[in-house]
C-alpha cells in the first residue's frame, strides 16, 4: 500500500467500487497500523474514519462504532472539526444499527455542538445531518424530515449544490423509510399523489450530475433506485419495478451495502407477486429474512415478515403465512417498544444540550415536513394525507374508550358554473373564504380539511351526531348569509353537507364514503 495518504485512499475507494469491500477494509487496517507507527495523528484519524464507513456498511457496527469514536477523538485532538463531525456522524449510524440510542444521541448532539459556533455552512449542515440522522433511525421521522427539509433550504441559500443534492436524497429515502416502516404510526397507506410526487423527484436527481466521487455516487443513485423500487410496487408499475429493483440488487452487492442487500429481495419478492410468481415471492422474501436477521436490520425483518405472509398466502401455503404473520407481529411490537423507550431519550438529550436554545430556533425555523406535505396549500386546511391519521385515531378511540365522533362531507353547489362563469381565480377565493368560514364557526377541536376539488370535510371529535348536525346547520347558516358579491358581482355559493356519526367497526374509508352518500343525497333533494 502506498505511503501517501491520497493514494491509500484511492486505492480503498478502487477495491470498493471493484466489489472488493473486504479487501478495502483490509487495506485500510493495515494503513491505520502503520500510520499509528509513525505517530502521523491527522492520517490515522482520516484511515479510522473511512474504515468506520466501510464497517457500517457491511453491517460491522460494532467494529464501526469503535473505530468512528477513535477517529473522533484523533481529529479533536487536532482541531480538525470537520473531521470530527464526520466520525461523530458514523458513530451515530453504527449506534442506530445496535439500537444503543443514547450512544447515537451523545454523537449526535457532539457532532452538532462541534458544528454550531462554526461560521463555515458546510459543517454546520454536516452537524445538521448527524442528529437528522440519529432521528430517522430511531423511528422519529417527522424530526428528521424537518431538519433535512431546513438543510435543503441552507445549501440552496449557501450554493452548495452537492449537498442540496444529498439532503434530497436523504429526505426522499427517509420520507419513504416512514411511509414503509411497519411500525411507524402514520395510520393509513400513501396516497398515489404523494407516491408520485416522491417518484418524480427520485427520477429529477438521477438525471442530474451527481458531483461527488465515484464511490459516493454509486451509493446515492442505488438509494434514489430503490426508492423507486418500493414505489413502483406500491403503485402497480410492473416494468418500472423489475428494472429499479434489479439495478438495486447489483448495485448493493458491489458496495455489498447491508442494508440494500438485505431490502432488496423483500422488495424484489413483492415484484414476483406482481409477475404472478408467488412460489418466488416466497423464496425471495425468506432470503430477506435471513439477510435482516444476519445484519440485525429488525425493520426490514418486520417488512420481510409481512411481505412473506402475502407471498405465501398467494401460493396457498397458510400455515407458512401465518408463522410470519405472527413473528411480523412480534417484531413490530418490539420496534414499538423501542421507538417509546427512545422517545424519553429524546427528551432527556434534549434536555442536557448546551446548545439548546440554538437547536429550538433551527427546528421552529426549519421547513416542517407536516407543513409542507399534510396541509393544503390553497386554504390552509389540513389534506387528505393529513385527516386520515385523525380519523383513524377517532375511531380507536370510539372502539376503545367509547367516545363518539362524527364527520361531515361538504361540496360547493354548482362550482363548475362558478369556475366558468366568473374565472377559476374567483373559484379559489371561493374555497379560501369558505376555509376562512369554518375556521371561525368550528370549535377548536374540530378538523377541517380539504381532500381535492371542491371537496371539504369536517371531522368532529368527541361529538355526537345530534352536535355535529347542529354545527353543520351553523355552517351552512353562515355561509347563507356571507355576502359573497365581493369576489364578484352577483356571485352567490351554497353548500350542501352530508354528516354522519362513526360506528366501532368503521373505517376511514367507510366513514367517509357514507358521510359523500348522505351529501349527495341531500343535494338531489
Amino acid at each position: 500500500m502506498s505511503a501517501n495518504p491520497a493514494a491509500e485512499l484511492e486505492q480503498v475507494s478502487a477495491a470498493v467500487l471493484d466489489g472488493r469491500s473486504d479487501a478495502a477494509r483490509s487495506v485500510l487496517l493495515d494503513g491505520v497500523g502503520r500510520a499509528r507507527a509513525a505517530g502521523d495523528g491527522a492520517q490515522e484519524a482520516r484511515l479510522l474514519c473511512r474504515l468506520a464507513e466501510v464497517e457500517v456498511r457491511l453491517g460491522e457496527f460494532s467494529e464501526g462504532d469503535a473505530h468512528a469514536i477513535q477517529a473522533a477523538r484523533l481529529y479533536a485532538a487536532a482541531d480538525d472539526a470537520s473531521g470530527q463531525v464526520a466520525a461523530l456522524t458514523c458513530a451515530v449510524l453504527a449506534c442506530t444499527h445496535l439500537r444503543r440510542y443514547d450512544d447515537a444521541y451523545a454523537a449526535a448532539y457532539a457532532a452538532h455542538d462541534v458544528a454550531l459556533p462554526s461560521s463555515d455552512a458546510e459543517l454546520r449542515l454536516m452537524g445538521t445531518r448527524a442528529l437528522a440522522a440519529a432521528h430517522a433511525a430511531a423511528g422519529s421521522y417527522e424530526d428528521s424530515l424537518q431538519l433535512f427539509a431546513r438543510m435543503i433550504d441552507l445549501a440552496r441559500e449557501a450554493g452548495l449544490a452537492y449537498l442540496e443534492r444529498k439532503s434530497r436524497t436523504d429526505w426522499l429515502v427517509i420520507n419513504l423509510a416512514w411511509l414503509t416502516d411497519p411500525a411507524a404510526l402514520h395510520a393509513s397507506a400513501p396516497d398515489r399523489e404523494h407516491l408520485t410526487m416522491l417518484q418524480a423527484w427520485a427520477e429529477h436527481l438521477l438525471q442530474q450530475p451527481a458531483g461527488g466521487s465515484a464511490e459516493d455516487n454509486l451509493r446515492e443513485r442505488t438509494q434514489l433506485q430503490a426508492v423507486l423500487a418500493q414505489i413502483h410496487v406500491v403503485l402497480g408499475n410492473q416494468v418500472q419495478a423489475r428494472a429499479a429493483i434489479d439495478a438495486v440488487t447489483r448495485d448493493s452487492a458491489q458496495l455489498q451495502w447491508s442494508n440494500g442487500l438485505a431490502e432488496s429481495p423483500v422488495v424484489e419478492a413483492e415484484v414476483f407477486l406482481m409477475e404472478g410468481e408467488p412460489v418466488r415471492a416466497v423464496e425471495s422474501s425468506r432470503r430477506g429474512i435471513e439477510l435482516a436477521k444476519r445484519f440485525d436490520l429488525m425493520v426490514v425483518e418486520g417488512k420481510a415478515c409481512d411481505v412473506l405472509a402475502r407471498c405465501a398466502e398467494a401460493a396457498g401455503d397458510i400455515e407458512s403465512a401465518v408463522r410470519a404473520l405472527r413473528r411480523h407481529m412480534q417484531v413490530t411490537r418490539e420496534i414499538l417498544r423501542l421507538r417509546s423507550e427512545n422517545r424519553v431519550r429524546i427528551e432527556r438529550w434534549r434536555e442536557s444540550m448546551k446548545q439548546r436554545e440554538q437547536l429550538d430556533t433551527l427546528s421552529a425555523q426549519a421547513s416542517s415536513f407536516r407543513e409542507l406535505s399534510l396541509q393544503d396549500p390553497l386554504t390552509g386546511l389540513t389534506n387528505r394525507r393529513g385527516l386520515d391519521p385523525l380519523v383513524t385515531e377517532a375511531l380507536a378511540q370510539l372502539r376503545l374508550h367509547g367516545r363518539p365522533c362524527a364527520l361531515a362531507v361538504l361540496d360547493i353547489d354548482d362550482f363548475k358554473s362558478i369556475n366558468d362563469r366568473h374565472s377559476h381565480v374567483v373559484g379559489d377565493a371561493v374555497l379560501k373564504s369558505l376555509a376562512d368560514v369554518l375556521r371561525a364557526t368550528l370549535r377548536g377541536s374540530d378538523i377541517a380539511a380539504r381532500t381535492g376539488g371542491d371537496e371539504l370535510v369536517v371531522l368532529f371529535p368527541d361529538a355526537s351526531p345530534t352536535d355535529a348536525s347542529a354545527a353543520c346547520e351553523r355552517i351552512l347558516a353562515v355561509v347563507h348569509e356571507h355576502d359573497w358579491s365581493d369576489l364578484a358581482a352577483g356571485l352567490a355559493v351554497g353548500v350542501s353537507i352530508g354528516v354522519t356519526g362513526a360506528l366501532p367497526d368503521d373505517t376511514v374509508e367507510s366513514l367517509m364514503r357514507r358521510a359523500d352518500l348522505l351529501m349527495y343525497e341531500r343535494k338531489s333533494a
